[in-house]
């Protein structure tokens, strides 16, 4: 079975971090409060054109001007009807 971070906290496991230790030549697990040693870099949205304005919306920040200018804003996942009765939203 695969664990989803979610799964992970609810189940009172936790995510381990494995670093290269030069002296035993291998990767070891980090230990607790282990921390990266880079920037976390998440990927820029795809392009879609927009419901409301009908512009083409390329990245984040585009997406973010462009539901401020329509007044709308994100939904939370939430907030949507259940896809089916008795069912919960998937997260």
């Amino acid at each position: 079975m695969r664990w989803t971070q979610s799964a992970r906290r609810r189940q009172g496991m936790q995510t381990v971090r494995y670093r290269y230790d030069p002296a035993v030549g291998r990767v070891v697990p980090a230990g607790p409060g282990a921390r990266a040693a880079g920037p976390f870099v998440r990927g820029d949205l795809p392009g879609y054109r927009s419901p409301v304005t009908g512009r083409w919306i390329e990245g984040r920040r585009a997406r973010r001007e462009d539901l401020a200018a329509a007044g709308c804003r994100a939904v939370d996942p939430g907030e949507r009807p259940p896809l089916f009765p008795g069912q919960r939203n998937p997260r």
